[in-house]
């Protein structure tokens, strides 16, 4: 379960075994090459992004660049290190419930420069500052104000990395889809190339519930997302298999 949406894999059949009772064999998997192991990777951190998007309540998506007058904009690890340090520092004293975090993703300017972008919470309206049109900004900012978008800055954020522009989340669904849509195997290739992971985030995000339901039943599923001759996967909102009691219809809480 992803915040408000079920994922369900419908698995055929178990492990087919030996008339003796013993399980099959199972042979070693050749060496993979760098390559397939680094588009693997993309594979699991694209659905850990996705994950962790969708199970936390992020409020706003964000851009974070750095200033050549104050940093070194090429050094990536730096970067992350000092950021990680920063917000660790904002969240001394403050709830858990009111702690900063973040789920970022690193990418490259034309230049070889990093910056980040990615989904941030915690944020306070003391801690932010809608941006206006006779600032000093892009012109693509000031056409989002214009069209009635409010754009916040981050002030000390900005006194102390660079430039930095958030707008809330407005609907959740789309942007746990397009913030995946950062890493792919061109777009992160200087990622690898850095030695650095493929995203950032903050130690104690929610991850999904798994729920595990053994069952002679026939799925109720008709229509699959998608098919083949092991699994059947499908993703509904949450709503839709709930019954009149809040609980879910067609899944146990058999184990997790």
């Amino acid at each position: 379960m992803y915040g408000d949406t079920v994922k369900i894999v419908y698995i055929k059949s178990g492990p087919k075994r030996r008339k003796d009772g013993e399980k099959p064999k199972r042979f070693a998997t050749p060496p993979e090459d760098e390559d397939k192991r680094f588009s693997q990777s993309i594979s699991r951190s694209k659905a850990r992004v996705f994950e962790l998007a969708s199970c936390n309540e992020f409020k706003y998506f964000c851009t974070f660049t750095q200033n050549k007058e104050l940093r070194d904009r090429f050094d990536i690890t730096k970067f992350r290190k000092d950021f990680a340090q920063y917000v660790r520092n904002l969240n001394r004293g403050r709830a858990e419930e009111s702690k900063i975090k973040y789920l970022l993703i690193p990418e490259q300017h034309k230049d070889g420069a990093w910056h980040l972008h990615g989904l941030l919470m915690g944020l306070t309206d003391k801690e932010l500052t809608p941006f206006k049109v006779s600032d000093k900004i892009p012109q693509k900012i000031k056409k989002q104000i214009k069209s009635g978008e409010i754009v916040y800055n981050w002030v000390n954020y900005m006194q102390k990395f660079g430039f930095f522009t958030c707008t809330e989340i407005k609907e959740k669904g789309a942007c746990c889809r397009y913030v995946t849509k950062y890493i792919s195997k061109d777009f992160q290739s200087g990622v690898r190339k850095a030695g650095e992971h493929l995203f950032f985030a903050s130690q104690g995000l929610k991850g999904r519930d798994i729920f595990v339901k053994n069952s002679a039943d026939r799925c109720p599923v008709e229509v699959w997302d998608y098919e083949n001759k092991y699994i059947k996967v499908k993703e509904l909102p949450l709503s839709q298999i709930l019954d009149s009691n809040g609980e879910l219809t067609f899944f146990g809480k058999d184990s997790e």
